[in-house]
């Protein structure tokens, strides 16, 4: 993932409610833990990826259709495109736009799924399709930090402007320095 692009994961509304009564304003979510266990290719309890799992498995919302829209938008990326995985990736010297979404091996159930918008993009529009998505799928949005919000631009916008790729965007030098000094939190 590169700096200036906003990650969001997607989880259904009805798996929310049905599985916590209500629609929490956060998830305990630590996405640092989880790419060290990536990396170190450990097979350790992801309190997360149980919730996206168990979420999208209550839901049964068809990843056919979803597939489908995201090959409408992206292009399929050269990398772990088999009966589970599905990546897209459109890279240019203007525009870095990903998507993921993980299924069971029919591709009948979604497991989990992710997208990262390029924020330098003219009018935003990946996230804008990716917002439009969710709202049509009546899904809600994940960012990094574990924040929990309906799709909605002006949430979204919320969410961006508290981000890394936003304070690196409008002045890279001045978020590398507090990288450094340790004032800029990792995502």
């Amino acid at each position: 993932m590169a700096i200036y692009q906003f990650y969001l994961a997607t989880i259904p509304r009805k798996g929310i409610i049905s599985y916590y009564g209500k629609i929490p304003n956060k998830l305990e979510v630590d996405f640092r833990k989880r790419t060290e266990n990536l990396l170190n290719q450990e097979d350790e309890f992801d309190y997360f990826e149980f919730i996206q799992h168990k979420c999208w498995a209550i839901a049964k919302v068809d990843s056919k259709q979803i597939i489908n829209q995201i090959d409408q938008t992206l292009d399929r990326a050269n990398r772990g495109n088999d009966r589970e995985s599905n990546n897209w990736k459109t890279e240019t010297t203007e525009v870095d736009n990903d998507a993921w979404i993980l299924t069971n091996p029919e591709q009948t159930q979604i497991k989990e799924f992710t997208f990262q918008a390029d924020l330098r993009e003219v009018k935003l529009k990946f996230l804008m399709q990716m917002i439009e998505l969710s709202k049509e799928k009546e899904l809600l949005l994940i960012d990094r930090k574990g924040n929990l919000i309906e799709p909605i631009i002006e949430k979204v916008f919320e969410l961006i402007q508290q981000s890394n790729a936003i304070k690196f965007i409008k002045n890279p030098n001045e978020f590398l320095t507090d990288l450094e000094q340790g004032e800029n939190e990792v995502e």
